[in-house]
This record gives structure tokens, sequence and C-alpha cells, in this order.
């Protein structure tokens, strides 16, 4: 009984040790995969559910007529306070000095939202929110103390939700 006990007890404190150590790496490493997993399939969803399409459909010296269409899988909510909007337009256009001026518009107006391809109007809600299938046409409102756009300009318009920006377009006024 001399030499055996001891070495019986360090050979089970070593497999103990090593399985225990083993366990806990596998934990913590799985882990780490799991969280790295869902970060990367909630930031996708976020990134990518929202998609939207833009035409111009007018353009006056202080307003803009466009037409936006949702073509994703998440609504767009417009926000319905006047002094706070979820979205905004970034505008762009060379004025009559042939320089560029740039505004950040959340002056704007949903006249109507429809589904797409049809003629079938939809209540606005408050706030106002566009679901996916349907269109917006929309007024934007440049400030009166901003230079007219005049006929024939490049301008550049795009579409910001509290999740990015989501559309561009060019056009000429």
């Amino acid at each position: 009984m001399g030499l055996s006990t001891p070495i019986t007890t360090l050979i089970l404190t070593t497999i103990i040790t090593l399985t225990l150590t083993a366990t806990t790496t596998t934990i913590i490493t799985q882990t780490a995969t799991i969280i790295t997993e869902i970060y990367k399939a909630a930031t996708t969803q976020l990134e990518d559910a929202t998609q939207t399409t833009m035409e111009i459909g007018g353009i006056a010296n202080h307003t803009i007529k466009i037409l936006l269409r949702n073509v994703g899988g998440t609504p767009i909510i417009f926000g319905g306070n006047p002094k706070y909007k979820w979205c905004s337009f970034i505008t762009s256009y060379k004025t009559i000095n042939n320089e560029w001026i740039t505004l950040l518009i959340e002056n704007y107006t949903i006249n109507t939202i429809k589904i797409t391809g049809t003629n079938i109007t939809i209540n606005p809600t408050n706030p106002a929110t566009l679901q996916p299938g349907q269109e917006a046409e929309i007024t934007l409102n440049l400030p009166e103390t901003s230079p007219p756009i005049q006929k024939g300009t490049q301008i550049i318009i795009v579409f910001t939700t509290n999740k990015g920006a989501k559309t561009q377009i060019t056009g000429a006024g």
C-alpha cells in the first residue's frame, strides 16, 4: 500500500483536471460561437429586410414629388411627430451659380399610400407606415430660404431610415 495509493491519486487527479479543463474550454468556445452567430443574424436581418425603390415624379422650384416603394420584408415607419421623423431625405442639386447644395429634408408630406401596381389607396396610420408591397407618393418641401431648383439641373435624392440609407436616385429637374 505504500506507493500505489499516491500514484493512483495523482493519475485520477490528472484525469479529472484534464476533463474539467477540456469541458470548460468547450463551453466557453461554443458560447462565444453562438453569441457571434446571433449577432450576425440580427445585424443581417436589420440591414437586409428593409428595401426600397424610388422614382422622381416631378420637380418644381422648392418641391420634389417622388414615388417610394417598399419592396422589402419589413415596414417603414415614417414617424408621426412633426418635429421628429424617423425617416429623412437628403437632396443635392446644382444651383444657378453651378454650385452643389445639399439639404436634409424632414419637411415632407405623404400624399397617398397605395398597394403597388394598383389604384387601391390605403389610409395612412399615425405614425405613417409603409408596409411591404405598398408605395407612397411623397412631396419633399425644400426650405424657402434654399436656392430654387433650376430646370435641367442634376438632382440626387437619398432616402434614409432609422436603419440607414436605403435608396438613392439621380434625375434631372
